[in-house]
């Protein structure tokens, strides 16, 4: 009997018998197998070429005597091992990953996408993500969170600038040949496979004047940029362009300084003057007021009715002055007035709320006693002539220092020794009491001729009165003051002298 001699499946590599005509594991047609490799081996024996005849030779078997060769038949396959096979479905899983994943970066790091995530990191202020999406070709200028935040700063003050930005990228993309050097452009790698395309920006250098050696000049947003000295257009940098808040301090005369502005510095080498402007004047106004400006305070009013001010430092565009004055213990703060435009030459006064002005008292007090002096010396003065007067007064004609005036006047012109007399008015000093009242001091020589004397006898006294505002009437009517009171205070001078003017 045949014996089984054991063989295995060419397919699968399954161990059959010799007398298996199909593969128990795997159903491979073994019968047609065996006819394929018979006939495969009878083809090639018959197909030896057959030697032609020799000589006689040695009594040694030729080739042609020897069966023709048999090809060994190909070892069947052995089946993949567990191991091999989990290594085989996770090495497909990691093409199919790779392969996904790779395509989701490309959509993800497009440019497209790109310039969307910078756009949103400009408009949201965002400066750990814009840091990013910015690029530079200035080795010297660091792009990092906190050196992009005055670029950030502009772009919230004016948020039209993204969408600027973001149009521009978008038609940059457009050219036939993109530009590389501004725009958004390519600028290194993300993950090392996929391109990056950020904002390319130009480093600022501004040209930065001083005029103080004590200056020190620093940039927000950028602290390791700092100008100290007295500099003429010294170039400093880099900066990111954008939005700065410049401070700028000194010492000038003692006194500490400093100023702030805010500036866009977009160009390459903006100029940036950071002198400290200072003036000299003189101010005016009653002796023992405080003069302060812009809160600060300068000193007091001297008895001159004077104080100097010197190399004072602007560092506004509104330094303005005020004085205030003490007046039966009540304060009183004058109208403020500009310094900003004072040279050396310049005297300086204020004005109080409601207060009457130095020159306009003294034509008041003055048109009083004028007036009043007409109505007596003309017995047929006119009702207007009269209200001329009166008006000067508050309450008109019922006024007690007017009436005690025209009674004064009226004793004059009457008296039998006095053949002429003339009143002179000279306003010595206007003090706010409070608002919308000053005080006056003033003086008036009354200058007296008669018959039985040569000459003229001047007696000069000092007055002491009240003004005060009228609020029936506008600030610059005729009217705008009117006289409350006034009186002797103290006898100055009474004196006889040949010249009428000499008082």
């Amino acid at each position: 009997m045949m014996e089984n001699k054991q063989e295995f499946c060419p397919n699968c590599g399954a161990a059959v018998k010799s007398s298996d005509d199909f593969c128990p594991n795997c159903g491979y047609n073994l019968a047609a197998y065996r006819q394929r490799l018979q006939a495969a081996e009878q083809a090639a024996g018959s197909s030896a070429p057959t030697p032609p005849p020799t000589q006689p030779a040695p009594p040694v078997q030729s080739a042609a005597q020897q069966p023709p060769a048999q090809r060994a038949p190909r070892p069947p396959r052995q089946p993949l091992s567990k191991k091999q096979k989990v290594l085989l479905w996770v090495a497909a899983i990691l093409v199919v990953l790779l392969g996904g994943g790779y395509y989701a970066g490309t959509q993800y790091f497009s440019r497209a996408n790109q310039l969307n995530r910078a756009a949103a990191a400009f408009a949201k202020n965002d400066p750990q993500t814009a840091a990013a999406y910015i690029t530079t070709d200035d080795p010297k200028l660091s792009v990092d969170a906190q050196t992009v935040k005055p670029l950030l700063k502009e772009f919230q003050a004016t948020p039209s600038l993204v969408t600027q930005f973001k149009q521009q990228a978008s038609q940059q993309a457009l050219a036939a040949v993109p530009s590389t050097t501004s725009g958004f452009v390519e600028s290194g790698r993300r993950l090392l496979l996929f391109p990056a395309y950020k904002y390319k920006v130009q480093a600022v250098y501004p040209r930065v004047t001083t005029n103080q050696n004590s200056t020190q000049v620093t940039f927000s947003g950028a602290p390791a940029v700092r100008v100290t000295g007295k500099l003429n257009g010294k170039e400093v940098g880099p900066l990111m362009p954008g939005r700065y808040t410049i401070t700028t301090t000194a010492t000038i005369s003692g006194k500490k300084v400093s100023s702030r502005q805010t500036r866009d510095l977009t160009d390459a080498t903006p100029e940036l003057a950071l002198a400290f402007k200072t003036v000299s004047f003189t101010a005016t106004g009653y002796p023992g007021a405080a003069v302060l400006i812009n809160g600060e305070s300068m000193g007091q009013i001297g008895k001159d009715s004077t104080l100097t001010i010197k190399d004072y430092p602007i560092t506004s565009g509104a330094a303005k002055m005020t004085e205030v004055f003490t007046a039966n213990g009540k304060k009183i703060a004058s109208n403020p007035v500009s310094i900003q435009d004072a040279s050396d030459n310049d005297e300086i006064g204020v004005g109080y709320p409601g207060v009457i002005s130095h020159d306009n008292a003294q034509e008041l007090v003055d048109a009083a006693f004028q007036n009043t002096h007409d109505i007596v010396r003309y017995d047929d003065a006119s009702d207007s002539d009269i209200r001329e007067a009166t008006d000067l007064f508050e309450n008109g004609k019922d006024n007690k220092y007017y009436q005690q005036l025209l009674s004064t006047m009226t004793g004059y012109h009457k008296s039998q020794s006095i053949d002429s007399w003339e009143a002179k008015v000279r306003l010595q000093h206007v003090y706010p009491i409070a608002e919308n009242q000053a005080l006056v001091i003033f003086n008036v020589s009354w200058i007296f001729t008669n018959a039985d004397t040569d000459g003229y006898h001047v007696q000069t006294f000092q007055y002491r009165g009240q003004i005060d505002r009228n609020t029936k009437a506008d600030r610059d009517a005729a009217d705008a003051y009117v006289i409350n009171s006034f009186s002797i205070t103290k006898k100055i001078e009474d004196r006889h002298t040949d010249d009428g003017s000499d008082y």
